[in-house]
């Protein structure tokens, strides 16, 4: 799998997805051609999960996850190289929620940075 990244622009606003990353430039080339500096975005990686709809799921998602044993809302990060889902005080690995409970299980229903509503209603466990 080629990892794919998108970037959260920090003055515009604005999410993109990154075609071409320049490392000695420091900047990216976005899907629409548009050259952006470093400094102004935060990039996530994929998970290489996709939900239930065919949305790839990113670092950053909010993911809600739902199966007759478990229900939550939560965010998605990859600490030490696995994907995990933050949801208040509990943190899952994502991978074994969808090995166990499958993708239709699984709805991307925002971001941090376009839908920070979201977040607000999680507490903030990051240090799990």
């Amino acid at each position: 799998m080629i990892p794919k990244i998108r970037a959260w622009d920090k003055k515009k606003k604005t999410m993109y997805n990154a075609r071409q990353i320049d490392f000695r430039g420091e900047e990216f080339c976005s899907s629409e051609n548009e050259r952006i500096k470093f400094d102004n975005v935060i990039f996530m990686q994929t998970t290489g999960f996709k939900d239930k709809n065919g949305t790839e799921i990113y670092e950053g998602d909010i993911l809600r996850y739902g199966s007759i044993e478990i229900s939550m809302t939560g965010e998605v990060m990859i600490k030490q190289g696995e994907v995990r889902l933050y949801s208040g005080v509990l943190c899952w690995s994502l991978d074994a929620l969808i090995r166990d409970g499958g993708v239709k299980n699984t709805l991307v229903i925002g971001n941090i940075y376009e839908t920070p509503e979201f977040r607000r209603n999680l507490n903030d466990s990051k240090e799990l």
